[in-house]
């Protein structure tokens, strides 16, 4: 769902036993520098301007680049290398009996724990530049801003206007399409895993029914679920059975309810499910924990919506602990563990939904996104992950009027997939009267507007695109090197333009700004909790928010203000931003993490670096995985788009897969007997249930 907190990660370096140590090596060519470091000297900047400089002159002499770049080109991007000033963390890892002590000496109410915590946040605060971000704040001539929400249309910077009221009904005219009921969105003849397109059109053909489907993925949910720990509770198989029943009489008459008729699912365990116990993470075992005494009475709307429209839920998935931390691994199920390599991470932190869909098990799962917990899983997971505009999927727990950064959304094995999924989540039963609707109301005095799925449909469609260089250099070289392929594809589709014009300023203070506003929103939800029975990084990372001064939140607030304001006036040049999805790969699972978890600063700074814009500023995006690095781990592209053009990102993501689908690679079929690819699993579900349906007519 989240980000852990840089500031704990700060705290987790000093408690280290080596902490005067250097941190940990990172990859040749890399870029990548300690974050958020605010008081370098003189020489120590021009040093890291001039390396900037080097690395960009690096990216135009590499592969995929144009030659003959004008000097305008070339002013551009030294101007994108002196603007970038977002440092990764450089920090020691934190694993063990450290953690585990430092965990304990910031939590609790004596005067010991109190003193160190106020001692240990005033310094770490200090250090990640909390009070230079103040400063900043205090100059800015805006209003804060909590709720990342915008008026239909362009924000006009020269008269600090939107559209009129016509030109927005004119862009909103195709909000009516309907993914889950409208057209076919995935013409391929040829898939890296099949799509809920497929089952749908075998469904009504008859060559399978759900009936089928349903009892091979249950059967292999329970094998690779030993192996890969990425469920939390299944729904029994009596239900499961029933709802796929019904699905199959429903296809057998000709009245399916929509294309996610008897298509299976999982989600993230951060939703109530009637008679489901809602743990978000914590411990299932421990007789302390009070959510094991509250099973929900209710079904989430979203949960809701899903179920109306003919899925099955086979039940919740392994997430990290609060969702507190991308990179999704949960000491008490010692999982989830990455499809393509058990002995990496998957991101989080909706790690199990990334794991279910990836072993090609579910066609869809749904997560929560605050600081990249759709889109990391799903990229490190080689599928993919979408979150809507802030406030269109209109889910309901002790989150929703807390969380100004979180997001709703699937992860998807197809980007077709991940609008029929949307198109069905942002039109729950209380849309109007959500808590969204009202906030929106209130600002706008006008009903929120819906999602536009209509470029999903065009025939030709145009795309407007943007990157800085400097942002997409600080990746790893294989990464930046699929991004510049990806780039001059582009540059070949006629009607599409891509330039790197996209112009920001103060990223580290926009990053900073998201940091503590999300770790204060955590804060605020579970301060109430019984911190005894958490993970060593839950406690601290809660810990620490609650340090977090008012003042500290009103300068974060006016910096999302300027910042949203910005990014809309870049939005002006263009309709879509590209970036790499993550800067690195999946990395391995280190020694200790499974007795009491981990701090990396800088493992978690990388995995943030391109996800926290769309968190802080509630754009759409959507990740897509292109292709497979030379370790055959997954590495891909992200796009984010205005405010509700969801269905702009999701074309243009949609387009890139259709052309790269010969290159992306499921992970090795499961039971293959090879030393190195045992660690890998996949299950082609379609193909087996398939097999077995013809089996049985016989």
């Amino acid at each position: 769902m989240r980000v852990t907190l840089a500031v704990v990660l700060s705290l987790a370096a000093r408690l280290e036993a080596a902490s005067n140590t250097a941190g940990p090596s990172r990859s040749k060519g890399s870029s990548i520098r300690k974050k958020f470091s605010r008081k370098s000297k003189k020489k120590e900047t021009d040093k890291t301007v001039t390396e900037a400089m080097r690395g960009v002159t690096d990216t135009l002499s590499g592969p995929g680049v144009s030659a003959g770049l004008t000097g305008q080109a070339t002013e551009a991007r030294a101007q994108s290398a002196e603007n970038y000033d977002f440092k990764a963390m450089n920090l020691v890892p934190m694993t063990g009996l450290p953690l585990r002590a430092a965990g304990s000496l910031v939590t609790g109410n004596s005067f010991l724990r109190r003193n160190v915590r106020g001692l240990v946040s005033r310094k770490t605060f200090k250090d990640i530049g909390v009070s230079e971000l103040k400063v900043f704040a205090a100059g800015l001539d805006v209003e804060r801003m909590k709720w990342p929400i915008y008026k239909i249309g362009l924000f006009n910077s020269s008269s600090s206007s939107y559209l009129s009221d016509e030109e927005a009904r004119s862009s909103e005219a195709g909000s009516d399409s309907n993914p889950s009921q409208d057209g076919i969105l995935d013409r391929r003849s040829i898939r890296t895993y099949h799509s809920i397109e497929e089952y749908h059109n075998a469904y009504k053909e008859g060559r399978l029914s759900p009936v089928d489907v349903a009892g091979t993925v249950y059967e292999w949910m329970i094998t690779l679920d030993e192996e890969f720990h990425f469920m939390v509770e299944q729904t029994p198989w009596s239900t499961v059975k029933k709802a796929a029943q019904a699905s199959k009489l429903r296809y057998e008459r000709g009245e399916q309810l929509s294309k996610l008729d008897g298509i299976p699912f999982i989600v993230k365990d951060e939703m109530s499910i009637q008679n489901f116990t809602e743990l978000v993470g914590t411990n299932p075992r421990n007789s302390k924990n009070p959510r094991l005494a509250r099973p929900a009475t209710k079904n989430d709307p979203v949960v809701q919506a899903l179920l109306d429209a003919g899925a099955i839920l086979f039940g919740t998935s392994v997430m990290h602990e609060y969702g507190i931390s991308p990179v999704g691994y949960n000491v008490w199920y010692h999982g989830p563990l990455n499809a393509f390599d058990r002995t990496r991470y998957t991101g989080g932190s909706s790690s199990g939904s990334a794991t279910g869909v990836a072993l090609g098990l579910f066609p869809f799962a749904i997560g929560f996104d605050g600081g990249g917990s759709v889109r990391d899983p799903a990229s490190w997971s080689g599928v993919d992950g979408a979150i809507p505009t802030f406030g269109t999927v209109r889910y309901h727990n002790a989150e929703t009027e807390v969380f100004t950064t979180l997001h709703c959304g699937p992860i998807t094995a197809n980007v077709a997939d991940a609008a029929i999924v949307m198109s069905v989540i942002a039109n729950t039963k209380n849309q109007g009267d959500h808590f969204y609707d009202k906030v929106y109301r209130d600002q706008f005095e006008v009903p929120m507007p819906k999602i536009n799925f209509a470029p999903l449909y065009e025939k030709n469609p145009n795309f407007t695109i943007g990157y800085d260089t400097a942002w997409v250099h600080d990746s790893d070289p294989e990464i930046e090197t699929m991004f510049y392929e990806v780039r001059d594809w582009i540059q070949e589709q006629p009607g599409w333009s891509i330039k790197d014009n996209f112009v920001m300023t103060h990223w580290k203070d926009q990053a900073l700004a998201h940091t503590l506003t999300i770790a204060a929103e955590f804060h605020q939800t579970h301060k109430d909790d019984e911190y005894s029975i958490l993970e060593p990084n839950t406690k601290i990372s809660l810990a620490l928010g609650s340090e977090i001064d008012e003042e500290a939140i009103a300068a974060a607030e006016k910096v999302k203000r300027w910042a949203s304001e910005k990014w809309m006036e870049q939005f002006e040049k263009m309709d879509v931003i590209m970036t790499p999805a993550m800067a690195i790969p999946a990395q391995p699972i280190g020694s200790g993490v499974s007795s009491y978890g981990l701090f990396d600063g800088t493992l978690v700074s990388n995995m943030l670096k391109y996800i926290w814009p769309s968190n802080l500023l509630g754009f759409p995006s959507v990740t897509v995985t292109v292709r497979n690095n030379k370790d055959e781990l997954p590495i891909g592209i992200q796009v984010i788009c205005r405010p509700f053009e969801d269905g702009k990102c999701l074309a243009l993501a949609k387009k890139i897969e259709e052309h790269y689908t010969g290159k992306r690679k499921t992970p090795w079929p499961w039971g293959v007997d090879d030393n190195k690819r045992s660690k890998w699993a996949w299950v082609d579900v379609f193909q087996v249930a398939l097999a077995e349906a013809k089996k049985k007519a016989k």
